[in-house]
């Protein structure tokens, strides 16, 4: 049988994760055994997957601006 690995959505460990019970939505949740935070790799509604694109946008706009400040005050 093939095993599909799941990450961790909060710190993209695999090798801590647990089954962790069922949402109500019926998909299966997980707990990570290194930042302690439970997780679905699925959910039904929009908004979680709206909340992490933003996430992940003022990340790297944050991150762009860190690495142009640190550049110029180098210069």
């Amino acid at each position: 049988m093939f095993k599909r690995r799941i990450y961790c959505r909060y710190c993209s460990h695999s090798n801590a994760i647990k089954k962790h019970g069922t949402a109500p939505s019926g998909y299966q949740r997980y707990l990570c055994g290194h930042c302690q935070k439970t997780f679905q790799e699925n959910y039904i509604y929009q908004a979680y997957k709206k909340a992490d694109e933003v996430v992940v946008k003022e990340a790297q706009r944050s991150l762009s601006n860190e690495f142009i400040t640190q550049e110029v005050s180098t210069s």
